[in-house]
């Protein structure tokens, strides 16, 4: 015979996050790095998301002026950014304050 079956899918927890939030922008990629920062790209700059909120990094922050084309994470935890007009950077984040970006060149 057979059998019916109900299915209970897991609910889990989700947080919507706004314009006001989160990065200014359409996202057109998304980078998850080894330490569990998400990167997006915003219209003035980074954004990274560290599972509580965002932090924007911008031209105050030494980035080149900009949206972010696409980022990539290196070896020794620096990351290379590539702008949308072609201009290439490497950032690093200093560990001991998580929030500043150094720009390498």
């Amino acid at each position: 015979g057979l059998a019916a079956f109900t299915a209970m899918a897991e609910q889990l927890p989700a947080t919507v996050f706004s314009l006001r939030q989160g990065p200014s922008s359409i996202v057109l990629w998304v980078l998850a790095d080894r330490r569990g920062f998400v990167w997006l790209p915003a219209e003035d700059g980074l954004a990274r998301f560290d599972g509580g909120g965002f932090r924007t990094f911008t031209s105050a922050d030494g980035l080149p002026g900009g949206m972010p084309a696409d980022m990539m994470e290196r070896a020794d935890g620096s990351y290379w950014v590539a702008d949308m007009i072609g201009f290439v950077c490497s950032i690093r984040i200093r560990a001991s304050l998580g929030s500043d970006v150094n720009l390498q060149g």
